[in-house]
């Protein structure tokens, strides 16, 4: 999706491609059997979620796990961090927005002269479902918290790939009220989706995945905001084959290092690409 969350044709061959692979992989390999990925759009940063610095925009605030400590708007997923595996400090070699959502889509980094993703709108209300009054209540009213119902319904009747996208996160100036705002969605939606995936008895063969562009630097600009830092990046794992409740802080951790994690525990991401990487195996059960 775009900063205004349109859909692209980019994001559809995202999907497409995935899609694709999760097509071509045998059910019977161990390991997750479906990933829900839960893309951030517009680069977040790890000190205002789930690595909050002191002096920050957010208070810390204790969780389930004595490992790890969440932004204060984030009271529901501080009660799921038993669950979740967070690796800070991930390196993104892309301050570009859209060829930094092509490489972690894609896993393939474009040309210097390319700069993918053409506009492609979508409202058709064939690809809008309607969610049920009481999964709104626990989701959410956000568009985010429809998506990750869906993601959920999708995966329960075999799906091997679903997607939710959060977009607004390109937060250079008055970030506070935007973040406060971005982060009560993801914290009910994505709370939800993962009692109601465990509820189901899914949690344990998906995956869940949490990733944005790049990340932001530690620093505070001076307009109340934080640019663009390939080096600081944050991805969050949950489910199938995760060790929860950690983090790990690795200086130089590689996008590619994250890719083969992820194909360490769910065989559609195994390919060539993820072949690049060594998974972080501090993050595994």
């Amino acid at each position: 999706m775009s900063e205004s969350g349109e859909m692209t044709r980019r994001a559809l061959l995202c999907r497409g491609i995935i899609g694709a692979a999760a097509l071509r992989t045998p059910i019977a390999e161990p390991g997750a059997r479906s990933v829900i990925r839960l893309r951030m759009d517009g680069g977040p940063s790890q000190y205002d979620t789930w690595a909050p610095d002191p002096g920050g925009l957010f208070r810390a605030i204790p969780t389930t796990s004595p490992a790890l400590r969440f932004c204060e708007p984030m009271p529901g997923l501080a009660q799921q961090a038993h669950r979740l595996a967070v690796l800070a400090n991930v390196r993104v070699p892309e301050i570009n927005h859209r060829r930094a959502r092509y490489l972690v889509c894609t896993g393939v980094q474009a040309p210097p002269s390319v700069v993918p993703e053409l506009p492609l709108p979508s409202y058709s209300p064939a690809t809008q479902g309607r969610v049920p009054t009481s999964a709104a209540l626990r989701y959410g009213a956000s568009d985010f918290g429809r998506q990750c119902f869906e993601a959920l319904t999708h995966i329960e009747r075999g799906a091997r790939f679903a997607e939710a996208v959060l977009p607004g996160w390109d937060t250079h100036t008055d970030a506070a009220p935007r973040l406060r705002r971005l982060l009560a969605a993801m914290d009910r939606a994505m709370s939800a989706l993962l009692d109601d995936l465990a509820a189901r008895d899914l949690l344990r063969s998906t995956l869940v995945l949490w990733m944005g562009d790049f990340g932001r630097t530690q620093a505070v600009n001076r307009m109340g905001g934080r640019d663009h830092d390939p080096e600081r990046s944050c991805v969050v794992l949950a489910g199938a084959g995760v060790r929860g409740g950690v983090m790990v802080r690795r200086e130089g951790a590689r996008l590619a290092d994250v890719f083969a994690t992820i194909a360490a525990v769910a065989p559609l991401y195994r390919d060539r690409r993820t072949a690049k990487g060594e998974p972080v195996r501090s993050l595994l059960a």
